[in-house]
Protein backbone atom coordinates (compact mmCIF):
# COMPACT_ATOMS: atom_id res chain seq x y z
CA UNK A 1 0.00 0.00 0.00
CA UNK A 2 1.12 3.65 -0.78
CA UNK A 3 1.56 6.06 1.52
CA UNK A 4 -0.66 8.94 0.68
CA UNK A 5 1.07 11.28 2.33
CA UNK A 6 4.57 10.94 0.52
CA UNK A 7 2.45 11.42 -2.98
CA UNK A 8 0.83 14.93 -1.91
CA UNK A 9 2.69 17.76 -2.92
CA UNK A 10 3.52 20.96 -0.07
CA UNK A 11 1.97 24.10 -1.40
CA UNK A 12 3.85 27.12 0.16
CA UNK A 13 1.63 30.46 1.18
CA UNK A 14 3.73 32.08 -1.90
CA UNK A 15 2.54 29.15 -3.93
CA UNK A 16 -1.04 29.44 -2.50
CA UNK A 17 -1.20 32.98 -3.33
CA UNK A 18 0.02 33.04 -6.40
CA UNK A 19 -2.63 29.91 -7.56
CA UNK A 20 -5.31 31.89 -5.67
CA UNK A 21 -4.35 35.38 -8.00
CA UNK A 22 -4.05 33.21 -11.08
CA UNK A 23 -7.23 31.79 -10.90
CA UNK A 24 -9.15 35.01 -10.11
CA UNK A 25 -7.66 37.11 -12.90
CA UNK A 26 -9.18 34.20 -15.24
CA UNK A 27 -12.55 34.31 -13.68
CA UNK A 28 -15.46 36.06 -15.33
CA UNK A 29 -16.23 39.40 -13.77
CA UNK A 30 -13.07 39.64 -12.06
CA UNK A 31 -12.27 43.36 -11.87
CA UNK A 32 -8.46 43.24 -12.11
CA UNK A 33 -7.85 46.57 -11.08
CA UNK A 34 -8.87 46.31 -7.67
CA UNK A 35 -7.25 42.71 -7.59
CA UNK A 36 -3.89 44.29 -8.44
CA UNK A 37 -3.72 46.55 -5.51
CA UNK A 38 -5.08 43.63 -2.95
CA UNK A 39 -2.61 41.55 -4.50
CA UNK A 40 0.65 44.34 -4.19
CA UNK A 41 -0.63 44.90 -0.29
CA UNK A 42 -2.14 42.61 1.19
CA UNK A 43 -2.48 38.73 -0.56
CA UNK A 44 0.96 38.70 0.09
CA UNK A 45 3.10 36.13 2.49
CA UNK A 46 3.76 39.04 4.66
CA UNK A 47 1.78 42.30 4.02
CA UNK A 48 3.79 45.01 6.06
CA UNK A 49 1.71 47.01 8.46
CA UNK A 50 0.27 49.71 6.55
CA UNK A 51 -0.99 46.86 4.15
CA UNK A 52 -4.46 47.87 4.56
CA UNK A 53 -3.83 51.60 4.89
CA UNK A 54 -1.99 51.72 1.45
CA UNK A 55 -4.67 48.98 -0.24
CA UNK A 56 -7.43 51.63 1.18
CA UNK A 57 -5.93 54.82 0.18
CA UNK A 58 -5.01 53.30 -4.01
CA UNK A 59 -8.48 51.79 -3.60
CA UNK A 60 -9.71 55.32 -3.23
CA UNK A 61 -7.89 56.64 -5.89
CA UNK A 62 -9.67 53.92 -7.97
CA UNK A 63 -12.59 54.59 -7.05
CA UNK A 64 -12.01 58.40 -8.06
CA UNK A 65 -10.11 57.87 -11.41
CA UNK A 66 -13.84 55.34 -12.06
CA UNK A 67 -16.17 58.15 -11.20
CA UNK A 68 -14.16 60.76 -13.42
CA UNK A 69 -14.69 58.23 -16.55
CA UNK A 70 -18.20 58.14 -15.51
CA UNK A 71 -18.33 61.65 -15.85
CA UNK A 72 -19.65 61.81 -12.08
CA UNK A 73 -17.33 63.80 -9.11
CA UNK A 74 -16.55 60.96 -5.89
CA UNK A 75 -16.50 64.56 -3.79
CA UNK A 76 -20.22 64.66 -3.15
CA UNK A 77 -20.46 60.70 -0.98
CA UNK A 78 -17.99 61.87 1.26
Amino acid sequence: MEDIDAKEETITPEALITEFLKDMRGTEGTDVELLDILSEHILTVTPSETAVNCAASAIEVLAKERAEVLGGSSSNHN
